[in-house]
C-alpha cells in the first residue's frame, strides 16, 4: 500500500527536443495518496533560459524557438526576461518536493506522475539534476555525426592550417564532454530523495491499459485525452494547467482501479 504523495509535475521548454531543450516553466501539485484528492499547494515558476545563440550552442543546447513560444503561450518580455534561472527553481522546486517526503527517506520520498514524462519530462530532471548530456546515448547518432563531419574535413583539406584543426576538435570535444554545464545541481547519488527511486507513474502509459481496446481512441497525447473525457482545452500547454488536469485523469482513473481491484480475486488465481 502506498502512503507516498503523487505529485505531478510538467516542463514547458524552448523546443521539442527533450536532450537539447531549455526548461522555461516547471510546475507541480500533490495528491493525498489515500484520499486521492488534490492538495491545493501548487508549484509553478517561469525560468528564464539561455537566450544568446552561441552560448546554446557551448552547451549543445537549443535556443528559444517561435514555435515553442507559440504552443505554450509563453511570452518573452512578460514571462522570461525577469524570470529567475533554472538554478534558482530547481532549488526551490527540491524543497517543494522534499516537504511533501514525511521520512526524508528516498523510500518515502513523493512518487512522480507525469504525462508522456518516461520520454520527456523524466529525461529534462535527469539532465537538470545529474548534467546536461547525461542521457548521452539518446543523442549518441547526432555526435556520431557530428564526429565523422569533423574528422572527415580535417583529413579531406590539406590546406586546413593545424590551428584550425585543433580549433575543430576542441570545439567538438567541448560538446562531448560538458557533461554536466550547465546543469547538474543534484541531488544526484545513491540516496538521491527527490523522487521515489523505484515508484513512478506516466498517465499516458496508465491510459493506455483502459484505451487500447477502444476504437474511438486515435492519440493519446493530452489534447486527444482532453477532448475525449470533456476538459476544456483553455490555457492548455501552461504547465500549471496540464499539471492540474494530469492530476485530476490520474485520480479518475486510479479510483477506478482501486474500485474494481477490491474486488478482484487476483491471490493464488495462477494455481
Amino acid at each position: 500500500m502506498n502512503f507516498s504523495t503523487y505529485i505531478v509535475y510538467d516542463f514547458e521548454t524552448s523546443s521539442a527536443n527533450c536532450n537539447r531543450c531549455q526548461p522555461i516553466q516547471l510546475a507541480a501539485i500533490p495528491i493525498h495518496s489515500r484520499k486521492l484528492e488534490i492538495i491545493e499547494d501548487p508549484f509553478c515558476s517561469y525560468i528564464r533560459p539561455i537566450f544568446d545563440k552561441e552560448e546554446c550552442d557551448k552547451y549543445n543546447l537549443d535556443p528559444l524557438s517561435e514555435e515553442a513560444l507559440q504552443v505554450n503561450k509563453i511570452k518573452v518580455e512578460e514571462d522570461l526576461i525577469h524570470a529567475p534561472p533554472i538554478r534558482v527553481v530547481w532549488d526551490q522546486f527540491c524543497s517543494y518536493i522534499d516537504q511533501y517526503n514525511y521520512k526524508k527517506t528516498k523510500w518515502t520520498a513523493p512518487v512522480a506522475v507525469t504525462y508522456n514524462g518516461i520520454r520527456f519530462d523524466d529525461i529534462i530532471i535527469d539532465r537538470i539534476a545529474g548534467g546536461n548530456n547525461r542521457h548521452l546515448k539518446n543523442v549518441s547518432n547526432t555526435l556520431k555525426d557530428d564526429i565523422n563531419n569533423t574528422i572527415s574535413s580535417i583529413k579531406g583539406d590539406e590546406n586546413v592550417k593545424l590551428d584550425e584543426k585543433i580549433k575543430k576538435l576542441f570545439t567538438l570535444s567541448r560538446k562531448i564532454f560538458s557533461d554536466n554545464e550547465p546543469y547538474g545541481f543534484g541531488p544526484w547519488d545513491k540516496q538521491c530523495t527527490l523522487f521515489h527511486p523505484r515508484d513512478n507513474v506516466d498517465v499516458m502509459r496508465l491510459l493506455y491499459l483502459y484505451t487500447e481496446n477502444l476504437q474511438e481512441i486515435r492519440s493519446l497525447s493530452l489534447d486527444s485525452i482532453r477532448d475525449w473525457l470533456g476538459l476544456s482545452g483553455e490555457n492548455a500547454h501552461k504547465a500549471d494547467v496540464d499539471v492540474r488536469q494530469t492530476a485530476e485523469i490520474f485520480i479518475r482513473f486510479l479510483k477506478f482501479t482501486r474500485k474494481h481491484a477490491l474486488n478482484a480475486k487476483f491471490k493464488g488465481s495462477f494455481k
